[in-house]
This record gives C-alpha cells, sequence and structure tokens, in this order.
C-alpha cells in the first residue's frame, strides 16, 4: 500500500494495467483510481489533465452540473503528485455496468456489444440485450453529456461505442473520455478514432489536418452511435463498392462516396440482403427494422443527420436536439403485451389499431392518448405537436405542466417530481394528481376540480386544464381502443 500526501489517500502497490500514458492504481476506497504519468508523456498532455482535473472541475462545479456529470462520465476527479511523477485521478467504472449474464459474465459493458447484431446474438443472454426503452434513455443520457460539454467548446476525440457503457437493464450509459477530450481547436490530443464513427470531412482531409475533431464531427459520431443503439447495424455499410482496392474503397465509403443505407431517393447503397448470416438477422435487414421505427422526432434527426448532414456538417442535429427527440420518444412508447418480445416497447405511429413491429402481436385493451396544447396570447389554445401514451410507468412532471423548453440538461435533471400519475384498474385508466393544485376537469358540460391525492377516470374527449403561473396547458385526452 503506498500512501499519497494530498489529502490522505493511499492506493495498492501493485498497478491494475499500464499503458503508454502511465500506470493505474486502485485506491484503497475501490472507487477511484490514480494514474500516475510515465516520465516520456509530453507537457501538453500534462497541461491537458490539469486543465480537465483543476480548472474545468471547477467550473462544472460552480454552474452546477458536476453532480449530473460526473456520474456519467469518467472526467479526471483532481491532480495528484507522488515522488517525481505527476498524474491524476479517475473514478472506477460503476458496477452497474458489468455483465451479469451466463455468457458474458464479468466483462465490461461496452456499447459495441449492443452495436451488432451478430455479436448480440452470439454472445449476449436475452436480458442483457437491452430494449427499445432502454435503448432511447441511453440515446438521451449520451445527448446529455455531450451537449454539456459542447456548450464548454469541448470535443471527444474518440466518441464510438469503445467508449461508451450501456447497461441494458435502465438504460444508464457512462462514457470513458478523460484521455479523449479537449478543447475544439485548441489541445493535441493524440488519439485514433474508431472507423466506424469518424465524419466523412475528417476522412477527406486525412493527411491534410491534424488534430481535426470538431462539435460537428461529434455531432456524427453520436448520430452513427444512435442508429447503431438502435438497429445494431451501421448506417453507412451497405452493398455498394467504391473501389476495387480495400483500402480505398473503405476511405471512399466512409467519406467522399458515403450514402445512408437507408436513403429515401438513392438505393445504391442499400443492404444486400442475400449476404445477410442468420446471426446478423433480423437487425442487420433494414426491409424487416426500417429506420422509420424510431418514430416520428428521432427519424427526422437520423435524416438531418444522414441525409442532409453527412457532408454538410452545419446541418447536423445538436446534441441538445438529440435530448429532446429521445424526450418526446419516451412519451410515445408502448408495451408490447407479449412476454416473449425481446424488445418489450414499440414507439406509436398514429395507427388506430396498432401492433408491435417486432413480434407482430396486436394491442389490446385501451390506452389513453395525451394530446397537449398551450394558451397563446389570444387566449385560444394551439397545439404543442405533443403527445403522450399513457403507461403505469409515466408521470407528469413540470415540463408537461408548464409547457418548458429550457434549454439547460439540469432544468430537465431535477425536474424529477411527478405531478400526476397513472394506473389502471379493471380496465380503467385514471390520472391520480398528486400536486397541481388547479386541476380542472372538463367532460362534456361538467367542469369538475379535482382535489389533490384524488383521481378521475380518463374517458375520450375529456379536457384537462392545467394552471400554470406562466400559460395555461390543456390535454385532450383520446382513447385508443384496438378493434
Amino acid at each position: 500500500m503506498i500512501k499519497l500526501s494530498k489529502d490522505s489517500m493511499e492506493f495498492m502497490s501493485r498497478p491494475l494495467a499500464n499503458n503508454s500514458v502511465g500506470e493505474y492504481f486502485m485506491l484503497s476506497d475501490g472507487k477511484r483510481i490514480a494514474a500516475l504519468f510515465t516520465h516520456n508523456v509530453p507537457d501538453s498532455f500534462k497541461a491537458r489533465m490539469k486543465f480537465l482535473a483543476d480548472d474545468l472541475r471547477n467550473v462544472f462545479k460552480k454552474e452546477g452540473f458536476y453532480d449530473y456529470l460526473y456520474s456519467r462520465c469518467n472526467l479526471p476527479l483532481g491532480t495528484i503528485s507522488h515522488e517525481d511523477r505527476q498524474g491524476i485521478i479517475l473514478s472506477s467504472y460503476p458496477k452497474e455496468f458489468y455483465f451479469k449474464g451466463r455468457i458474458a459474465k464479468g466483462k465490461v459493458q461496452e456499447g459495441k456489444w449492443f452495436c451488432s447484431e451478430k455479436l448480440r446474438n452470439k454472445y449476449l443472454d436475452k436480458a442483457n440485450r437491452g430494449n427499445w426503452y432502454t435503448f432511447i434513455i441511453a440515446i438521451q443520457q449520451m445527448a446529455a453529456v455531450l451537449s454539456l460539454l459542447e456548450e464548454k467548446d469541448l470535443v471527444l476525440y474518440d466518441l464510438s461505442y469503445r467508449t461508451i457503457l450501456f447497461n441494458p437493464e435502465n438504460g444508464h450509459i457512462y462514457v470513458i473520455l478523460w484521455d479523449s477530450i479537449g478543447r475544439d481547436g485548441a489541445d493535441d490530443v493524440n488519439i485514433s478514432p474508431t472507423p466506424d464513427f469518424i465524419a466523412p470531412e475528417i476522412i477527406i482531409n486525412r493527411g491534410i489536418l491534424s488534430n481535426d475533431q470538431t462539435v460537428y464531427s461529434n455531432r456524427h459520431a453520436l448520430a452513427v452511435l444512435n442508429y447503431m443503439l438502435l438497429f445494431h447495424r451501421h448506417p453507412l455499410r451497405g452493398k455498394r463498392i467504391n473501389d476495387n482496392d480495400a483500402a480505398r474503397d473503405e476511405e471512399l465509403t466512409m467519406g467522399e462516396k458515403a450514402l445512408f443505407v437507408e436513403h429515401p431517393s438513392d438505393k445504391s447503397n442499400s443492404v444486400d440482403t442475400r449476404e445477410l448470416r442468420d446471426s446478423e438477422k433480423p437487425y442487420g435487414n433494414p426491409e424487416l427494422r426500417p429506420y422509420t421505427l424510431s418514430g416520428k422526432y428521432l427519424r427526422e434527426l437520423f435524416d438531418r443527420s444522414f441525409v442532409d448532414g453527412l457532408h454538410n456538417a452545419v446541418d447536423r442535429p445538436t446534441p441538445f436536439d438529440w435530448f429532446i427527440a429521445a424526450e418526446k420518444t419516451l412519451g410515445l412508447l408502448m408495451p408490447c403485451s407479449n412476454p416473449e418480445c425481446e424488445e418489450k416497447w414499440f414507439i406509436y405511429n398514429n395507427e388506430s389499431n396498432p401492433k408491435c413491429p417486432f413480434c407482430g402481436t396486436e394491442v389490446r385493451g385501451s390506452y389513453p392518448i395525451l394530446n397537449f396544447y398551450t394558451r397563446n396570447n389570444s387566449g385560444t389554445f394551439a397545439s404543442d405537436s405533443l403527445r403522450m401514451v399513457v403507461t403505469e410507468k409515466k408521470h407528469l412532471h413540470y415540463r408537461h405542466i408548464c409547457n418548458q423548453t429550457s434549454q439547460s440538461i439540469i432544468q430537465y435533471d431535477l425536474d424529477k417530481q411527478s405531478y400526476c400519475d397513472f394506473k389502471n384498474e379493471n380496465s380503467k385508466w385514471y390520472l391520480v394528481n398528486n400536486k397541481l393544485r388547479n386541476l380542472i376537469v372538463i367532460d362534456g358540460t361538467e367542469r369538475t376540480k379535482i382535489p389533490l391525492d384524488d383521481v378521475v377516470e380518463l374517458k375520450d374527449g375529456m379536457k384537462l386544464v392545467l394552471d400554470c403561473v406562466s400559460k395555461d396547458r390543456l390535454i385532450i385526452v383520446q382513447m385508443l381502443k384496438p378493434k
């Protein structure tokens, strides 16, 4: 056991691992790691680590981002020195990001396990594969981390399935970024990005520009990661061969000639389904699992990423765009009643007789759909283009009551209180008023105020008026009753 004078920290004398950067030792608390740099680490690297560990950490603490961000990524926690060596303190990976299943037990839950249909089918137990609910939670959490970093002009030089940990049980993510993060255009980061996630403009300019990752190339990598997490295939790897030389073909396929495999008008790079192995099905086949299954909001961002913005970086959606799209998509998730369905959930696409697109099970029973409106300056209610399929797992939060469109990730994170819950009893759906002091229900000609802790049955055509200090919100209930 070695003792550091600073903060009386102790760490094991035997390193956990070592590489060209340094040696890594577990601290005695079992939750943190001391990384001691080798003597040949350049001064620019040490300066970048000091900026991240001291300056940036203090900024995030001052602005209230610290707890949210540092629970989702391993930014350096502080600087240390031991004898004549400098180093940093890092968080160890949380225990929830290790597999518990029979096949991959004990392995770190890197995103790569979930982004390939072949790997999922070959190595992961069904309980460890995740489902659409947890995947969309992960998309939202990744977007939150990237959005907070982008606000500070920080970019990841390797944003990929190698640097994202994913918990398939709850959708939580953890970003491994301490050595691959730097200031946009300001830091010399000697990291080789994962090929599948390099933006086309970076590949085209490779050899001309160095360290040219930007917020725009990060946005491309995030879109690829989101697509692969949902569909377990790559959005640019189709049947088209751009050159007989394998290396040149790869360069063109990911760079100058990059084309979305599900491009709405150009099918020249679609997937050749005849070449798919059984282990790559069904998700390897876009005809069986098209990207349109992701629903209106995410589909629009995939179009902006791989159609409009693939070769025009400024058109790519921001991380905050993905955060809001995931938030809206979570509201449209419906549970599949088939206990054998691997995905468990699917996105409601405004069908009158919906069925799970993954297993074909038809929806049984009724579901309330809430349509949101906000009172405008003229006093009338205008549609917010926002809907929610009611399930017992969902709640109405403050942002639903007052139509909050804050650009702050933290405001969304703090908005955890449930103002209204939902429950199903005897095939009837009820809204439970937890916190609204002025909840008015309009059912036909009747107008009723619902007291705190009281319930009201949700019926087709019913209107709920939610009193907000800014602008009132109206919810019109639509009962989905499949035939």
